[in-house]
């Protein structure tokens, strides 16, 4: 990572010394068996302390004091995609960089933890465990896998047709490359107008989905560019 993006080496350093943090923090967790997989950020609700509880342990690790704002409050607040208003300015930052790895990672865990929850069959672009829409997927000989960036959950889906909205008129789907990005494809839909970056693991050796991701933010923009989300 640090060689595709040299001038973010600090950006990159600090997200992984948090992400260990996050980790640490999570090893003493009990995570709770679940009847059904949290398809909704309601369906966190329950958790939420659970997760304040390691974002409070992370802040006073990382910033040496107790976080001066209602923590589970904020987590609860982000989740359903508001504003940590009541939040100090010069928090912000940290809270969110610190709350979605934690969330994060307590969705990794509750998936490990209830395998049984997740449906077998399932042929959407959402994630069938947290309802996450996936953004990347790979290619191999069996076909294609979608990777949830949320949760790290994969599963399988037809390759001709979107994930986003089902269609599977060829005359509506197609795909572009970008120079300097090989093995890596935006295929895109022009009923929804949505996207989804696929690497070709055939060609480009994989790495995880996050990496992948990051190292191909040259493909979100010139998706974005052409109108698709």
């Amino acid at each position: 990572m640090i060689k595709a993006y040299p001038d973010e080496k600090d950006t990159i350093q600090a997200a992984r010394s948090l992400r260990e943090r996050i980790y640490a923090a999570f090893a003493s967790v009990d995570i709770p068996a679940i009847a059904q997989p949290p398809q909704s950020a309601g369906d966190l609700d329950p958790f939420v302390p659970c997760i304040a509880s390691v974002c409070e342990a992370v802040w006073r690790d990382l910033t040496g004091h107790d976080p001066g704002f209602d923590m589970p409050g904020s987590i609860s607040a982000l989740l359903k995609g508001g504003d940590a208003g009541h939040v100090p300015e010069a928090d912000r930052n940290r809270l969110e960089a610190v709350a979605r790895q934690a969330v994060s990672r307590f969705l990794s865990l509750l998936r490990a933890k209830n395998p049984s929850v997740i449906p077998e069959a399932w042929n959407r672009g959402d994630c069938p465990f947290c309802g996450e829409l996936a953004r990347i997927g790979y290619d191999d000989e069996s076909g294609r896998k979608l990777a949830c960036l949320a949760c790290g959950h994969t599963w399988r889906i037809p390759r001709l047709r979107c994930p986003s909205c089902g269609n599977a008129d060829h005359t509506k789907l197609g795909y572009f490359e970008a120079d300097g990005i090989e093995g890596v494809r935006v295929y895109f839909c022009r009923e929804c107008a949505r996207y989804l970056k696929v690497v070709d693991a055939r060609v480009r050796v994989p790495s995880d989905a996050e990496t992948d991701d990051s190292l191909t933010l040259e493909l979100d923009r010139l998706a974005e560019k052409e109108g698709f989300s």
